[in-house]
């Protein structure tokens, strides 16, 4: 689609920004994120549906056109260490509220005890769902465990203006 084209649905595309955070049961975390008063919430939330006492761990922020898709993929704190993650996903948006469909995929090499040192690769998670939710409000994506620790996803998405 070229810049001057509008969107198929007849109004112009319009760029969002995807958030996507993950949380750990556990007390180490990132600090900046801890502090973030947006995610209380979805903390409050969590321990509510019996996830325990999470803490955000990391997050990935994405630029996206309506209409369009997305992917991220990099190397990323996870539980125990670090992990590749693999985000992908379509953004829509009617009026003030967003359709996402994403899929998020983390996989961690691990090489312990190998004489060959080529690590195993082990899927630490493979989430895929689709959701409906207004701007700005967070969205539990999904809880699971994970090796020894549970995790869970969330998203936002918010109109940049």
């Amino acid at each position: 689609m070229k810049l001057d084209e509008e969107h198929p649905i007849g109004q112009p595309e319009k760029t969002f920004r995807v958030r996507i955070v993950w949380f750990t049961a556990q007390t180490a975390g990132d600090d900046a994120l801890k502090s973030d008063e947006g995610l209380q919430d979805v903390v409050e939330e969590l321990s509510k549906v019996g996830a325990g006492t999470m803490s955000p761990l990391g997050q990935t922020i994405i630029q996206a056109v309506s209409g369009e898709r997305f992917q991220i993929s990099c190397l990323a704190p996870f539980v125990d260490g670090p992990a590749m993650v693999d985000i992908r996903g379509e953004l829509g948006s009617v009026q003030r509220t967003s359709h996402l469909k994403i899929d998020i995929s983390a996989m961690r090499e691990r090489s312990e005890g190998m004489e060959d040192k080529r690590g195993v690769r082990t899927r630490l998670v493979n989430l895929a769902t689709e959701i409906i939710a207004p701007f700005g409000h967070f969205v539990v994506l999904g809880v699971t465990p994970a090796e020894e620790r549970t995790l869970a996803f969330a998203v936002q998405v918010s109109p940049v203006e």
